[in-house]
């Protein structure tokens, strides 16, 4: 079939449009390119998709910043279709000219938030450096205070510290010194057995050093406070 294409398009009828559609790159694109064109129908991403949801949101009358727009992106992902969605959600709820704001969309969707934090912590519990660092970036992206995302990390290190020192008695005993039940009991107790007992006492060191540098306002501003928070990710991950 790409033999009888590729023939055709040697000497194409002049009279006539012949559009080809494909989900892949092939060799039959070099010879639609040589008597046509080849138009690249890729999803918008990264700033472009910034871009594409400010948009959007202007054909409903509403106006979206900057973080807002990319804090909406990570909690609902890149699917256009399912933005579009959120999108029809914000502004049934709001008059025309209306400013999106960073906190409506935390307001409107806090479950997708809390989810972030849950792959954060998760990531770090079964120390998946990339994973972790990358759902980092985007609960600080949404505009989380760094305290509060410092805070989740400190509580999940302790409660995995707690977990390694009865890990020994099994789940149960897990279950019992952590007052929960079940699947996150059984869940805790496999993720202490990924730490030795003293890199989870040097990670709670590290996240305390941490917390006091962000609360005594000696970094450079917004941004040295995101990286500070980063930097100690990277660091209680990293094997000692």
């Amino acid at each position: 079939q790409n033999q009888v294409l590729e023939s055709y398009l040697k000497t194409p009828s002049e009279g006539s449009v012949l559009v080809l559609l494909s989900t892949r790159t092939t060799p039959l694109a070099e010879a639609v390119r040589a008597c046509g064109a080849v138009v690249a129908l890729e999803p918008p991403r990264g700033r472009a998709l910034v871009g594409w949801v400010r948009q959007r949101a202007r054909n409903r009358s509403l106006r979206i910043d900057d973080r807002a727009a990319w804090a909406l992106i990570d909690v609902i992902g890149g699917d256009l279709r399912e933005i579009d969605s959120a999108l029809d959600q914000l502004s049934t709820r709001r008059q025309e000219g209306s400013v999106v704001s960073l906190e409506d969309v935390n307001e409107s969707f806090g479950r997708h938030s809390e989810e972030q934090v849950w792959a954060l912590t998760d990531a770090v519990s079964q120390r998946k450096p990339l994973e972790a660092v990358t759902a980092l970036r985007r609960l600080l992206e949404q505009g989380n205070d760094p305290v509060f995302v410092l805070g989740a990390l400190a509580a999940q290190v302790r409660r995995l510290l707690i977990a390694k020192r009865h890990a020994d008695g099994g789940p149960r005993a897990v279950a019992s010194a952590l007052g929960l039940h079940g699947y996150p009991a059984q869940k805790l107790h496999r993720q202490a057995g990924i730490y030795r007992e003293e890199e989870l006492t040097s990670a709670l060191q590290i996240l305390a050093e941490t917390d006091l540098d962000l609360k005594t306002g000696e970094l450079p501003g917004p941004e040295g406070a995101e990286m500070a928070v980063e930097r100690a990710v990277v660091r209680l991950l990293a094997p000692n």
